[in-house]
């Protein structure tokens, strides 16, 4: 997950730098405006790749990019995030309809149809995540379904690291198998 917020501050990083705090259709704006709702930058279609030494980390794609440097938010759009391993080989996976990155405090929240593929290939299906880069936790209220070859749990609310190894269900609705293979559960 700490490679899904470095990403995100990678996505924020390319539209600052690729792209100009002023765009040409809004220089007769009404300067009565707040700066707050009006876009320091937006990009379509985007695909970042990150590198280690020449070695792919990490691809991002996102349908469209909204960048709001007023209140320190991005907005991604159509977000999917794939990690690779030292062998260049898929790691994990991240999918969302639209994410919020806060770039100074190191937050990151998923929205809607989020999916989240660990390198166990433990995944985790929920409408609602947040996660914070300094406590390297993910959380939400929603209801959670995770689950791992056969062996699945669902509930209500999540606490879990980074990289779902440990996570607790607050309010735990079905259980099916064994939970030892799909992580670290805490009811």
């Amino acid at each position: 997950m700490r490679q899904i917020i470095v990403i995100c501050l990678a996505i924020c990083l390319a539209v600052f730098l690729g792209c100009s705090s002023q765009d040409s259709s809004r220089s007769g704006q009404n300067s009565s405006t707040d700066s707050s709702n009006v876009p320091n930058s937006e990009l379509s279609g985007t695909r970042i790749m990150l590198y280690d030494g020449g070695r792919v980390t990490t691809e991002i794609l996102s349908e469209r990019i909204v960048e709001f440097d007023a209140i320190d938010s991005s907005m991604s759009y159509g977000v999917h995030v794939t990690t690779y391993d030292s062998l260049g080989k898929p790691a994990g996976w991240v999918i969302a309809d639209s994410a919020i990155v806060r770039e100074k405090t190191g937050k990151l929240d998923l929205f809607s149809k989020v999916v989240l593929v660990n390198h166990r290939q433990t995944r985790l299906k929920t409408n609602y995540l947040h996660w914070d880069s300094e406590t390297d936790r993910m959380e939400t209220e929603d209801y959670v379904d995770i689950k791992r070859g056969d062996d699945w749990v669902t509930g209500w609310g999540l606490e879990a690291d980074g990289n779902l190894n440990w996570y607790h269900i607050k309010k735990v609705d079905k259980v099916h198998g064994d939970l030892s293979n799909i992580g670290n559960f805490n009811e």
